[in-house]
């Protein structure tokens, strides 16, 4: 979950509109359960799969950076963050996000947009189930 990349596969899949369709994948058999996941992407769209339930991954802490720049809110990861969510709300009753529950993998970014500009919003995620508040 180091954002090392141990497995690659590349296929053609068509899919009707509303449709569905199976792959078989060649890497869906993990060497570490608790460690390693699975991504598959299709343009601009990921999908996740992680082997094991939440409270069963060796995720590590959570390290990110956050800026917050008026409305604006960018996250950067340094390590794996899973299903990052931001509270506007608990500042500012009447602030709102524009997306929840991302997952970044090392070195990769998301930018959020807030309904009104926040200093500093609480951030969760998957990471802290010990209760520790994410490094960032």
């Amino acid at each position: 979950m180091d954002g090392s990349e141990l497995r690659a596969e590349s296929f053609t899949l068509e899919v009707e509109p509303r449709g569905a369709a199976t792959a078989h994948l060649t890497i869906a058999t993990p060497g570490d359960p608790a460690r390693e996941l699975i991504t598959v992407t299709a343009g601009e769209h990921r999908a996740w799969w992680f082997f094991l339930p939440d409270k069963d991954l060796d995720l590590p802490a959570a390290d990110f950076t956050l800026t917050v720049e008026g409305r604006e809110v960018l996250v950067e990861a340094h390590t794996l963050v899973r299903d990052l969510t931001i509270y506007p709300d608990r500042v500012d009753p009447a602030a709102e996000v524009d997306d929840q529950l991302i997952t970044l993998l090392p070195g990769e970014s998301h930018r959020f947009t807030l309904s009104r500009p926040v200093a500093e919003p609480p951030v969760r995620c998957v990471n802290e189930r010990s209760g520790e508040a994410p490094s960032r």
